[in-house]
């Protein structure tokens, strides 16, 4: 019954993932609420499931106890900024908060109505989305339990960045755009099914990461890669091989992101690409596994731009300076300074900014900072980005550790994978808010248990495939 009831919760999961970017990245409230909605019940059929039986996946959770135990508690942190407290605590706590509190509630009421948070429906709706981004990481990581779900999940989520990327280049080309053309005030960039081309390009980006895993999962000769002679040969055995397709469908992502024009997008993928292929070729055992990435790559760029070139990229770049965000950062940290330990609770900078904002700033609404930290410190103080953050550093510190030790292809291939998709994310994040847009949030956090998952699975892979050489 238990196995019954595991498959279709992984099977609901994966139709959730593909779905949803399709609704403009799932940024509409109905969407957002759709996706709390299917991932909070499959957590509730699965953990229904087995209590009833004796799961394999207790011991597996073993491995990541500390992970989901900050993740709880980064959870509870955020009820506890909804809750009531006497006005004595808040005036220790936050006395910004206090202060606020008492300009805007009657004399008669303050007894209880204090609370952290300066909007608790704001904050209330904050915590349930990022529940079900929780309730998403644990489940692939549980569900994940055999070579071929990982396999499907990995390709599953390629397949998505693909569709994106051909509907996305399709569009810009026949003025297909899903928003109105009004929105878009003249200009041509590929946006796929999203509202802005930052959103769509780390999307685009967290998705290349994982086919670029794909590829370095693939077995290979046993030629090396350090002479033009070899380097033809491999090439020409990677296009003709199993992998062929997904390097030409790589070509095609790598075209979207580059005429999505987001700056953002381009400076995170190499950021992150970086980061990791240093970590290979500190492994001496995978260097020549580093000159093959690298290479291939390389080659996948240059195809990309020969092929639809870089649109307006290199103009964007040139206005880096002009950014109106570096204003909005500096007014930012104000609200931090003012509401330093905890906040003024999740999702309330929306709420909080107007005050802050000075006439040099255009006549926008600004919901969101565009630097995920410093909206991150402005909504749960340092005390949220704490929990949240040590979290996340275990998480890279233990893929970083399994990709150091892992022997097997498909295992290092997807730690690989995701560890590029996930340090992109978090580079982005310093100039950009992924984190709140729904889709992006949730593959976030998809593709993070997907390279944990891979590192628990060594032992059944390797009973199955061969090895590879040590060179």
């Amino acid at each position: 019954m238990a196995r019954s009831v595991n498959l279709i919760c992984y099977v609901l999961l994966l139709v959730l993932i593909v779905w949803l970017p399709i609704p403009l990245g799932s940024r509409n409230e109905w969407s957002t609420q759709f996706m709390e909605i299917v991932s909070l019940t499959i957590l509730l059929m699965w953990l229904v499931s087995n209590s009833v039986t004796q799961s394999k996946a207790s011991l597996k959770l073993q491995s990541v106890r500390v992970i989901l135990l900050f993740m709880a508690l980064w959870l509870c942190y955020q009820l506890f900024q909804v809750m009531p407290l006497p006005e004595l605590f808040i005036k220790f706590l936050s006395p910004r908060t206090f202060t606020l509190y008492n300009l805007s509630v009657p004399e008669a009421d303050q007894a209880w109505a204090y609370a952290v948070s300066l909007d608790r429906d704001t904050s209330l709706e904050e915590t349930l989305k990022y529940s079900a981004y929780v309730a998403m990481f644990f489940l692939i990581f549980v569900l994940i339990d055999t070579r071929q779900r990982l396999i499907i999940l990995a390709y599953t989520i390629f397949s998505v960045g693909l569709a994106q990327s051909v509907f996305g280049i399709y569009a810009m080309f026949t003025d297909l755009y899903l928003i109105p053309k009004e929105t878009m005030d003249g200009h041509r960039w590929v946006i796929g099914t999203f509202v802005n081309r930052n959103h769509y390009a780390a999307h685009i980006v967290m998705t290349i990461g994982i086919g670029l895993g794909l590829l370095y999962s693939q077995p290979t000769s046993s030629r090396s890669w350090s002479n033009t002679r070899n380097i033809v040969l491999n090439i020409t055995d990677m296009l003709l091989g199993k992998t062929g397709w997904v390097f030409i469908c790589l070509v095609v992502l790598f075209s979207a992101l580059f005429l999505s024009q987001s700056r953002g997008g381009v400076i995170s993928f190499i950021g992150a690409f970086l980061f990791v292929t240093i970590v290979t070729f500190s492994i001496k055992a995978r260097k020549d596994r580093g000159y093959k990435i690298v290479i291939t790559t390389g080659l996948i760029i240059v195809l990309s731009v020969a092929w639809l070139g870089l649109g307006g990229l290199t103009k964007r770049f040139e206005k880096l300076g002009e950014d109106e965000r570096w204003e909005q950062w500096r007014l930012t940290t104000y609200i931090i300074k003012d509401y330093p330990l905890f906040g003024v609770g999740s999702g309330n900078y929306r709420w909080v900014f107007p005050n802050y904002r000075e006439g040099t700033l255009r006549q926008l609404t600004y919901d969101h900072a565009h630097q995920d930290y410093m909206e991150l410190l402005s909504e749960q103080g340092v005390v949220g980005a704490l929990i949240l953050g040590i979290a996340f550093l275990l998480i890279i510190k233990m893929l970083l550790k399994s990709y150091r030790t892992q022997n097997h292809l498909l295992g290092r291939g997807m730690i690989f994978g995701s560890l590029i998709s996930i340090t992109a994310f978090m580079i982005h994040g310093l100039v950009d808010f992924n984190s709140r847009i729904p889709a992006n949030a949730a593959y976030f956090y998809v593709i993070a248990a997907l390279g944990l998952a891979a590192t628990t699975l060594n032992n059944k892979i390797g009973k199955k495939h061969r090895y590879e050489s040590n060179k």
